[in-house]
């Protein structure tokens, strides 16, 4: 898959961030994705960060969003036909990619249930107003990882819990 593929799934989407608790994440617009690459596969005055070795940003990962507790990137792989979604720690010396969807779509589709859960606990002093139960945060993490079997439920238990 090519960024192309993926810039036509982004463009049908009108809405760019959820906030839940302490956490938004972002996905960027396709006219900033450029840009989003600086500090992950490009460096200072163009130089290449991409890499073969383990821990190397790889070729195929392109950012397409990040969240703002941490600062950590959200990727997808082009090289893979389904475009999986990864987050990896930033600052830690070597990228491991943690898969957090099998697909944008289906990462579209988690965002798309926690847009729904937020309303009313955009900020913290909302969530602390309106909490979500113990019930309520492992009937969302069933919910996302009924269409992501594969991936790390962490991501989103992280975001939940408000960790």
């Amino acid at each position: 898959m090519d960024q192309s593929s993926y810039t036509s799934l982004r463009d049908a989407i009108d809405w760019h961030s959820v906030s839940f608790g302490y956490r938004t994440v972002e996905l960027f617009k396709t006219a900033e994705l450029t840009q989003a690459q600086q500090g992950y596969s490009v460096g200072p005055g163009g130089v290449s960060l991409v890499g073969d070795e383990e821990g190397d940003w790889q070729e195929s990962w392109l950012v397409i969003g990040d969240e703002d507790l941490a600062g950590d990137p959200i990727f997808v792989d082009l090289a893979e036909e389904e475009l999986p979604v990864y987050t990896a720690r930033h600052g830690e010396g070597a990228w491991e990619p943690l898969l957090i969807a099998e697909s944008f779509i289906k990462f579209f589709a988690g965002l798309a249930l926690m847009r729904e859960i937020s309303e009313g606990r955009q900020n913290p002093m909302e969530l602390a107003e309106k909490p979500l139960s113990e019930r309520d945060v492992e009937a969302m993490i069933g919910l996302i990882a009924t269409q992501n079997s594969k991936a790390d439920m962490e991501f989103w238990r992280s975001w939940l819990v408000g960790e």
